[in-house]
């Protein structure tokens, strides 16, 4: 028994519990967050809603990235070789009987693509294959072999000397000349992580999602690939944004890299990956480029290029 007297309570002065008043508060609640939903949808742009893209479902043979991680934090285009040597009437592939004709038709769809990267805020690496004037970097393998082929590195040429740095046939194409903050990657052979500094720029960068484009397919585009891939990337070829001297040359070299499920990477075509990218634009604005680079300043150039090209194609 306790020594002390129990409370009291005066029902009259207290009320009963409102449950019924808590329910229909959370019910009003639910119904307005639905209203609101209803009423104001995702952004839309171009008649589609804005959302960013992660991953590329149609590409080859798996969707990439292979863990849904494409981001201007982690992925980057890069950029094989589109300098004059190989593009331009006079340089190196010229002088070796190939047409160029062939490699001139990426120009307007890499022009597009390097747009919609540079747009997105995504980060972009380029390549050039050159060897220093003093061709200490040119073994004499590689000098007899040029040779044979009737066009040997170092040799003179209406370009300057073939496939030597610091010549106009070295230099990237006018249409895709890289900004200030898009760093150039010389290399002296074909693949572009041999004895240069590219894994070490990426990977201060964090990237590890890589869509390659450019020339050629069969040798330099599938080293790079083939070296990328063993370090680690997850590789996206860019199927109608490379080029060999022949179709079948093109077609073997890309399937090559997709055997055994992907052993290498995989292909995309570039509508699929220019709209992936784009998703993303506005999206970020932190990512070490320049205001202009920001606002789409600079990409307006090639953008308008592009249209203006394909305009007088058809």
């Amino acid at each position: 028994m306790s020594i002390f007297p129990k409370p009291s309570i005066d029902r009259a002065r207290t009320p009963p519990p409102h449950n019924h008043v808590f329910s229909l508060y959370t019910f009003s609640n639910s119904l307005q967050v639905i209203i609101i939903i209803y009423t104001f949808p995702p952004k839309q742009r171009d008649g589609f809603t804005h959302t960013m893209t992660s991953q590329i479902p149609t590409s080859v043979p798996y969707a990439w990235p292979h863990d849904a991680s494409l981001s201007p934090r982690t992925t980057a285009l890069l950029i094989i070789d589109m300098q004059r040597d190989f593009l331009s009437i006079g340089g190196y592939l010229d002088s070796q009987g190939y047409s160029v004709t062939r490699f001139q038709s990426l120009i307007p769809v890499l022009v597009s693509l390097l747009s919609a990267f540079r747009c997105a805020n995504f980060p972009i690496y380029h390549t050039r294959e050159g060897h220093a004037p003093h061709l200490a970097t040119v073994s004499s393998r590689e000098l007899h072999r040029s040779s044979v082929n009737g066009a040997p590195i170092g040799s003179h040429g209406p370009l300057g000397k073939l496939l030597v740095r610091g010549q106009r046939g070295h230099d990237i194409i006018a249409e895709l000349q890289p900004l200030s903050d898009e760093p150039i990657i010389d290399k002296p052979g074909r693949g572009a992580f041999t004895n240069t500094d590219l894994d070490l720029a990426l990977r201060m960068r964090g990237i590890r999602n890589l869509v390659v484009c450019g020339v050629t397919a069969d040798a330099c585009v599938s080293s790079t690939v083939r070296e990328a891939s063993d370090r680690g990337y997850d590789v996206l070829v860019v199927e109608d944004g490379v080029e060999s001297v022949s179709d079948e040359l093109k077609k073997w070299s890309l399937e090559a890299l997709k055997v055994e499920g992907g052993l290498f990477g995989v292909t995309g075509n570039y509508e699929a990956v220019k709209e992936a990218v784009e998703s993303w634009m506005g999206k970020t604005t932190t990512n070490g480029m320049n205001g202009d680079k920001a606002n789409g300043k600079e990409s307006y150039d090639s953008r308008w290029y592009y249209e203006k090209k394909k305009g007088s194609d058809g």
